[in-house]
């Protein structure tokens, strides 16, 4: 009950700027933003959050050709042509299932005309609005047939208003983000929400509160690199998808790449294009970001590895894993979905002496295989685990004993 009671106040906190001193009558063509926390998708959101005071920094670049269009004078005219942005983004967890993220948008080169008077276009640059959110997650996709997670963010005014980088006031909203894994190589995602702001009328367009949907899937060709696709499109709730300019749909698909030993460099490439043309969704654009994600400390490495390298024992002459096993096994589970930078894990399978060496070596093999079986069910997609069977090798007490001999039927389990 607390855990809710803290992610209400959360909520709330985030949401009453935004509902008293709602954005006016400018607005920004900046809505597609990054992940901020290295996730699986682009701008799309996944359930996952780091590790406890574990944080990521990065930058992305953006390409958008002509995002902003209106008919001014009986014709269609592009009042921004070009825009070439960087957003400059980074997370932080707080626990296992809530953190904290930030970006802001510094925007290079805009291509403008003044839509007041028609002016010539010029050339402008300047900050955007800046973006506050966090993620609460209530399930945890690794655990369950899904995750669950709530996203509210609040937008703060600093972008130029003038050249359609900033808006006029505070925004503010959230998202539910369901996801999940199919297999050990596709994941999904699907976002849905709201963005809370005042209505207001500007250059033949109208603005007001907006329904928020976003969905993604991802396949993973290698253990480092993966194939994503977005699709994404925004309207008021008051007009629901019946004007095209303020109901667009965009789509955006590139490769992710996961690099170092913890895969804490992200790299993503991606290209876009709009399907329905409006206020923020450009005809096309291009997409590149680097991601920091902090590799885990060493004392953390540790106590994980404590956690989890633990022992499993087994009756004489069976691979059958006992009531004790079965809750060394599930604490070991628990630990696992909420460290998915274990990549590899080995079982290591021991019988004692008696029996001949070729029946031990097989039993030992049986047991290694049962602890497997008993996570398998319950791992991260990116776990490898190697099996091994030492027949009666490497005992850890004297099989002259039977506590010995108890003690050396195990299967140890280590992270490598």
């Amino acid at each position: 009950m607390q855990r809710y009671l803290f992610c209400l106040t959360i909520f709330l906190f985030l949401l009453i700027p935004s509902t008293t001193t709602l954005a006016a009558n400018r607005f920004s063509t900046i809505t597609a933003r990054p992940v901020s926390d290295g996730g699986d998708f682009f701008t799309v959101l996944d359930s996952n959050t780091l590790y406890p005071w574990h944080w990521t920094a990065g930058a992305t670049l953006t390409y958008n050709h002509e995002p902003l269009e209106s008919m001014l004078g009986g014709t269609n005219t592009s009042i921004v042509s070009r825009s070439l942005a960087e957003h400059y983004h980074g997370a932080i967890g707080i626990t296992n299932w809530i953190g904290f993220s930030l970006d802001l948008p510094v925007v290079y080169y805009s291509r403008n005309i003044n839509p007041d008077t028609l002016a010539a276009a010029t050339t402008e640059r300047g900050l955007g609005d800046i973006q506050l959110s966090t993620k609460i997650r209530f399930l945890n996709r690794s655990k369950y047939f899904m995750g669950i997670a709530f996203a509210p963010f609040i937008t703060l005014p600093t972008g130029n208003t003038a050249n359609f980088m900033g808006e006029d006031g505070v925004t503010g909203g959230g998202s539910f983000i369901f996801d999940g894994e199919t297999g050990k190589r596709f994941t999904w995602a699907i976002n849905v929400g709201g963005l809370i702001r005042k209505k207001f009328s500007a250059y033949n367009l109208v603005f007001d509160e907006q329904f928020l949907l976003s969905g993604a899937a991802s396949f993973r060709l290698f253990d480092f690199l993966s194939v994503a696709t977005e699709v994404s499109t925004r309207t008021p709730f008051t007009d629901f998808f019946q004007d095209k300019d303020t109901s667009p749909t965009e789509i955006r698909s590139g490769l992710q790449w996961k690099i170092g030993k913890y895969k804490n460099f992200v790299v993503n490439t991606a290209g876009s294009f709009g399907i329905a043309y409006g206020t923020g969704v450009p005809h096309y654009g291009a997409f590149l970001s680097l991601t920091y994600k902090k590799k885990p400390s060493r004392r953390y490495v540790q106590k994980i590895k404590n956690m989890v390298e633990k022992t499993v024992y087994f009756d004489s002459d069976s691979f059958f894993i006992s009531p004790e096993g079965s809750q060394t096994l599930k604490e070991i589970e628990d630990v696992l979905h909420d460290n998915t930078w274990i990549k590899h894990i080995e079982l290591n399978g021991y019988a004692d002496s008696f029996g001949n060496k070729k029946y031990n070596h097989s039993l030992s093999q049986k047991r290694a295989q049962a602890v497997y079986n008993y996570l398998k069910e319950h791992m991260p997609r990116q776990t490898h685990v190697s099996i091994f069977g030492f027949s009666e090798d490497n005992p850890i007490e004297s099989n002259r004993t039977r506590q010995g001999r108890t003690n050396n039927r195990r299967v140890e389990i280590h992270i490598k």
